[in-house]
């Protein structure tokens, strides 16, 4: 090949690769600006066709727009509430008020006006709704025991040596609820009319009354005789212990040797030893014991400070804490203690008080 046409071919060689690259780099550039004519008609239709708010670089490349935004509804005006009222004290509650109590109402009556010496009354208060009864005959309390809806009772017995006068009776009634009503009337004592007697012992059987076997004695009995059951236990009069003569009154003087000391206290009705002895009432035993001065006894509380005694018994028939009927033999009859033959000697006392035991057999006071 001629030297002019071999070094055109290699020039010819050299360039075709320029020529290549610049036609490369053309295409490039071609369909580099086609896409940013593509990119920028789409972002222009975009902006046209939904039109938003300026937003900030941040708020544009944290949020994008959405194809189809909601529209934001105008804020409503937010209504001014009314002023508001403030709410009234609620009232207290009324106090309903207590009932006002009735007031109390009460009155004292007596069997009679007039006891004899010995005798037994019965007081009697009456009170408009339930209360307490309390009352006193001169130094001595009077107990007293519910005998219906607001009726009230007790036994005032008279001592047989107590002096002919009026003994003053106060009674205090008090209510459930504190009212309390005083009351006050007299009791006039009148005499007994008793006789006296003298008696005679032996020598041995005088022994007995001495003060330091016949005290400790009536301390004893003393304290028996105050007993008190708060009801009435007899239904009827008393009936006679034993049948037989008396032989010696209760309330008569008695005078030892020529001496007047003491009056007696019970009743002494004659007999045989091994007798029987019968209770004079519905009751129950509160005592049976030998004793120096009133030999083998027997004692029955009735209720309502009502008890009975009996005295110089041979033998008992029942014990300490038995109930009996009236009727029922509580022992028999004999001459132990102090003593100048067989007989029976009964008591009934009262409140403490010794008083004639025939009087109940003729009548006992009921509620």
């Amino acid at each position: 090949m001629p030297t002019a046409a071999l070094h055109q071919s290699h020039a010819y060689r050299r360039r075709a690769p320029a020529r290549h690259m610049r036609e490369l780099l053309a295409v490039i550039m071609c369909l580099a600006l086609c896409a940013l004519l593509i990119s920028g008609c789409a972002r222009s239709q975009a902006i046209v066709e939904t039109p938003v708010a300026p937003a900030t670089d941040e708020t544009a490349a944290t949020h994008p727009p959405t194809s189809e935004p909601s529209a934001t509804p105008a804020p409503s005006e937010t209504p001014t509430p009314p002023a508001t009222t403030a709410p009234s004290a609620t009232p207290a509650p009324t106090a309903t008020p207590a009932p006002t109590a009735e007031p109390l109402s009460a009155a004292v009556s007596l069997s009679q006006p007039r006891l004899a010496q010995g005798s037994v009354g019965v007081v009697r208060v009456s009170a408009s709704r339930p209360c307490e009864v309390t009352a006193s005959l001169a130094d001595r309390e009077l107990r007293f025991i519910r005998a219906a809806e607001g009726q009230y009772m007790a036994l005032a017995g008279i001592h047989a040596l107590a002096s002919t006068e009026s003994l003053p009776l106060t009674v205090e009634v008090t209510a459930e609820d504190g009212q309390r009503l005083s009351l006050a009337t007299t009791v006039e004592v009148i005499s007994g009319d008793y006789g006296e007697e003298v008696i005679h012992f032996d020598e041995e059987t005088g022994k007995l009354l001495d003060p330091a076997i016949s005290e400790p004695e009536n301390v004893l009995m003393g304290k028996v005789w105050e007993t008190f059951s708060p009801e009435i236990l007899w239904t009827d009069a008393f009936q006679w212990p034993v049948e037989g003569p008396f032989t010696s009154y209760f309330g008569t003087r008695r005078s030892y040797d020529g001496q007047i000391s003491s009056y007696h206290a019970g009743l002494d009705i004659d007999g045989e030893t091994g007798d029987p002895v019968l209770a004079a009432a519905d009751g129950n035993v509160v005592m049976v014991e030998p004793l120096q001065v009133r030999g083998n006894v027997v004692v029955v509380d009735h209720g309502a400070g009502v008890l009975t005694g009996y005295f110089h018994l041979d033998s008992f028939a029942v014990e300490e804490g038995q109930t009996v009927k009236a009727g029922d033999v509580v022992g028999q009859m004999g001459a132990t203690g102090l003593v100048t033959g067989s007989h029976l000697h009964w008591e009934l006392h009262v409140g403490g008080i010794a008083t004639d035991p025939a009087e109940w057999t003729e009548a006992a006071p009921m509620p």
